[in-house]
């Protein structure tokens, strides 16, 4: 069993993943406030979640009073790799592995090319993973909710 001391993710990570799951139950124009009530997100770290996930393509958003935001695709066609790099949250395992050259053992170096097949391994799983999957509705949370 791994003792990790640090999340792989990050805690904006996992509310996005939340949030894009979450969405992906609806068919209409969701309210921020509702869903960061809902998903017990600060409203603040949501909006700046949903700004990335837009700037992206994750998400739609229309302002307005009857405004809201919703998937801009339907969920089986975004995964997980996806909302990680919309967040920037998906990331290289060693510094080595983006740019050799910092590196000045590189040349007989056998750890660099072993985490990169790892990289490569987790980065497809995490492409298999479609928010389709991971998908709940407001009933999954009645339980859940103060």
């Amino acid at each position: 069993m791994i003792t990790a001391r640090k999340s792989y993710i990050t805690r904006e990570a996992d509310y996005a993943i939340r949030l894009v799951a979450y969405l992906g139950s609806k068919d209409e124009l969701s309210h921020t406030a509702e869903i960061a009530k809902k998903l017990k997100i600060p409203k603040p770290f949501l909006v700046r979640i949903v700004n990335k996930l837009v700037l992206n393509g994750i998400i739609i958003s229309q302002k307005g009073r009857r405004g809201g935001i919703k998937l801009s695709r339907p969920a089986d066609k975004i995964n997980l790799y996806d909302v990680l790099v919309a967040l920037e949250a998906y990331r290289s395992m060693n510094l080595c592995i983006l740019n050799p050259q910092i590196c000045s053992l590189n040349p007989i170096c056998k750890i660099s090319p072993a985490l990169r097949d790892i990289e490569n391994e987790l980065a497809e799983k995490l492409k298999t993973v479609t928010m389709e999957k991971l998908v709940f509705e407001d009933k999954d949370l009645k339980n859940i909710i103060d």
